[in-house]
């Protein structure tokens, strides 16, 4: 192999360094956004189900459900239901192993949904340090471009371009 070889190999090598280098920062930078920003959304599922009256449940299981036990044992939202589990349920007068089991599977219903698709809000007038770092990680995408993520995918073989050489 001569020099202006060797030169081109060494290029290729400090280029694919280069790329795993980007690949390794984009993943970071979208792992610290996910770490950033799941503590915040978990306070927003709990918000939201600690809203959602008991009575709810009924409607998931079409009304097959009698909570009256249920709300006046004081677990009066779908929150107090997945976090009193199936054992204090079950200690609650009048309220079996099949309702219990209803109502928790109902319960998960509305949580998944509620995980779906409810909403993370910054509020820039009131900065948190759990907003603020979920800004800080987002900002490293931001500055990145929305370039990045394309630019970290692998590329297949392919389509780089490249072909097998033995010198």
């Amino acid at each position: 192999m001569g020099r202006e070889e060797r030169g081109v190999v060494a290029r290729s090598a400090r280029l694919a360094e280069a790329a795993r280098n980007l690949v390794g920062d984009h993943d970071g930078a979208v792992g610290a956004v996910r770490a950033a920003l799941a503590p915040i959304h978990d306070a927003a599922v709990r918000r939201e189900l600690d809203a959602i009256p008991v009575a709810r449940l009924q409607d998931v299981t079409e009304g097959r459900l009698r909570l009256g036990g249920v709300e006046q044992s004081g677990v009066r939202t779908v929150g107090a239901v997945l976090e009193a589990g199936a054992y204090r349920l079950l200690q609650i007068p009048g309220v079996g192993r099949r309702t219990v089991d209803q109502m928790l599977a109902a319960a998960r219903r509305l949580a998944e949904a509620v995980q779906e698709t409810v909403a993370v809000h910054v509020d820039v007038d009131r900065p948190e340090p759990g907003t603020t770092a979920l800004v800080m990680a987002l900002h490293v995408l931001v500055e990145a471009g929305p370039q990045a993520r394309r630019a970290a995918r692998p590329l297949p073989p392919s389509t780089c371009g490249a072909t097998s050489r033995t010198y």
